[in-house]
């Protein structure tokens, strides 16, 4: 029990002053699926939609298959592609096609929920209507719970 309450602090503690992002209200549905293969594989991925609530000013699609390999009982390994269309009222529409790898480790294991990080690194192609098209590389690290 002590064990609980000392994770459960220290995760709090380090992500009460964590700051993504300063926008508007979104709201994100996404479906998202995966199929056992066998013991270590897994296929899968996710679609969904994206916009803002406040107003319609942009709203964003995305499809993203992604094969997920379970390394250990708390280590895997998944590795997708995706296409993320978005379409802005006052802005260029943009298409950009990513590719991303990533590592999670699901530890320590409590009796009612685990501890995850994620590490991501993500390459982006964005292919806009009007101006030149662009690429950039993008490392994302992820801590949650998980029940």
């Amino acid at each position: 029990m002590t064990k609980r309450i000392v994770s459960l602090v220290l995760f709090f503690l380090a992500t009460s002053s964590i700051y993504a992002q300063k926008v508007d209200n979104q709201l994100w549905l996404n479906y998202v699926v995966g199929v056992k293969m066998n013991q270590r594989f897994t296929l899968g991925g996710d679609i969904g939609l994206r916009g803002l609530i406040s107003n319609r000013d942009w709203n964003q699609f995305l499809v993203r298959p992604t094969v997920t390999v379970q390394l250990s009982p708390v280590l895997k390994a998944s590795g997708a592609t995706a296409l993320f269309s978005t379409y802005n009222q006052f802005d260029n529409n943009l298409h950009e096609f990513r590719m991303h790898q990533d590592v999670t480790l699901k530890w320590p294991q409590f009796r009612d929920f685990n501890l995850i990080a994620r590490v991501r690194l993500e390459e982006r192609w964005f292919f806009y209507r009007n101006i030149s098209n662009e690429y950039n590389t993008r490392f994302r690290f992820l801590i949650g719970a998980q029940s």
